[in-house]
C-alpha cells in the first residue's frame, strides 16, 4: 500500500523529470518517523539518466518538498538516482519494459507451472525470462521451460536480474 504523501511526491516530481528530459520510475521511502529517506528513481528517455539530470531533479524537488512540507516528520534526506540494472518491478509498464529479460519474482502464494515439464509442488520464488505482460498478470518461463502465469496481486517483490554476457571474445 502506498502512502498518500508518496503519491504527492510522485505528482510533484513528474513534471520536473519531464522538464529535465527524463521520466519518473518510482518513489520509495525508508527510515524512521522522525527522519525519512525519500528515494526517487528516474530514467533517461532515450538513454541512461545522467548525473546532471539527477542533480537537477534533486535540487528542484528538494525546494518543492520544503515548501509543500509533505514528508511526515518534516526531516528527510532526498536521494535521486537511476533505478539500476536490477531494478524493482512494480507497475505494469515496468514489467512491459522488462519483456525478454531475466526476472526474479517472490510471490505470496505458491504457483504451479501452466505449461512445460511437471513439478510436484508449487513454488514461491520464480526466476526466468519474462515473456508476456497483461493488465492483471504476467508470464515467466524458467530454465526448465516451465511457464508460470503470475497475478500482480500475489507479488511480494519482483526485479530484473542482471546477467553478464558469457560469450568468449575472439582473439
Amino acid at each position: 500500500m502506498t502512502n498518500a504523501w508518496i503519491e504527492k511526491v510522485k505528482e510533484l516530481v513528474a513534471p520536473i523529470c519531464e522538464r529535465e528530459g527524463c521520466k519518473l520510475y518510482d518513489v520509495e521511502s525508508s527510515g524512521s518517523k522522525s527522519s525519512k529517506v525519500v528515494k526517487v528513481y528516474i530514467e533517461g528517455l532515450d538513454s541512461s539518466v545522467t548525473i546532471d539530470q539527477c542533480a537537477n531533479v534533486s535540487n528542484s524537488l528538494s525546494l518543492l518538498l520544503d515548501v509543500e512540507d509533505i514528508v511526515p516528520g518534516g526531516k528527510y534526506n532526498l536521494e535521486v538516482s537511476s533505478p539500476g540494472l536490477e531494478r524493482n518491478l512494480k507497475e505494469v509498464w515496468h514489467y512491459q519494459s522488462a519483456i525478454n529479460k531475466t526476472v526474479k519474482v517472490k510471490t505470496s502464494t505458491a504457483y504451479m507451472p501452466i505449461e512445460g515439464p511437471e513439478t510436484k509442488k508449487g513454488v514461491k520464488l520464480i526466476q526466468g525470462q519474462l515473456s508476456q505482460v497483461n493488465d492483471d498478470s504476467f508470464v515467466v518461463e524458467d530454465n526448465k521451460k516451465r511457464l508460470y502465469k503470475i497475478d500482480y496481486t500475489n507479488v511480494n517483490k519482483a526485479n530484473v536480474v542482471f546477467e553478464f554476457n558469457n560469450t568468449k571474445k575472439a582473439k
